[in-house]
């Protein structure tokens, strides 16, 4: 009877672990932000820069990731009592607070950069010509 629990409650657990690590994988970039800048720098084409653009994306989403987990983290520790004057600095909260704000920084930098390159990428495509009437 036990053998007959065991099984179904191993498979529902490797199930479970193996769910869970797909969504690890999937945050991580594709590129370092090193990298990108790289490819940045030695984009000249159309393709070249919209897959900058598609990258700096990509690390706009880690970095708005890694805010959300931050502010929540930030939320949880702001809802612990307070040392009052025997607390150290920097506290808990204020290590939160700051990693939240870094992230969100960072977000912010990589979506202007991604909407440069979407600007020069669109620059460089060839505008249609229409014929103008002499009215």
């Amino acid at each position: 009877m036990n053998r007959a629990f065991a099984a179904p409650a191993i498979g529902l657990l490797i199930s479970a672990i193996a769910g869970a690590q797909p969504a690890a994988v999937k945050t991580a970039p594709r590129l370092s932000e090193r990298k990108v800048q790289a490819l940045a720098h030695a984009a000249h084409t159309e393709e070249a820069l919209a897959a900058v653009a598609d990258d700096y994306r990509s690390l706009e989403d880690l970095y708005r990731g890694r805010a959300d987990e931050e502010r929540l983290e930030w939320i949880r520790r702001s809802q612990a009592p307070a040392m009052g004057v025997w607390a150290k600095f920097p506290r808990p909260v204020d290590s939160a607070r700051d990693l939240y704000e870094y992230d969100e920084q960072k977000a912010d930098e990589m979506a202007a950069l991604s909407a440069k390159y979407t600007r020069m990428a669109k620059d460089l495509t060839p505008a249609t010509v229409t014929p103008q009437s002499n009215l």
